[in-house]
């Protein structure tokens, strides 16, 4: 989902230092996933006290940043309807 909005490869996503689909990946970890940091960090291949960091910014940008919240939100939807059309 959101290597699809943000319009980043999984592969991109998944290099340290990746940018703002990273930080969106820790975001729906934590918010849709309830993953714990280690959960994070384990997944994105970065130590715990990293995920740590990465969460902490994406929600600061979530909070503060509209077009990424807005990216968010749509990640969230996508995810909503595929989880919800596998069910039917």
């Amino acid at each position: 989902m959101v290597g699809r909005v943000f319009r980043e490869k999984v592969e991109v996503i998944r290099r340290p230092r990746s940018g703002l689909a990273r930080e969106a990946v820790a975001c729906l970890s934590r918010s849709e996933g309830a993953w714990s940091i280690a959960e994070i960090g384990s997944k994105l291949g970065i130590r715990s006290w990293s995920a740590s960091h990465l969460a902490t910014a994406a929600a600061r940008r979530f909070e503060k940043d509209e077009e990424f919240r807005t990216k968010i939100e749509s990640s969230v939807d996508l995810l909503w309807k595929q989880t919800t059309y596998k069910q039917t």
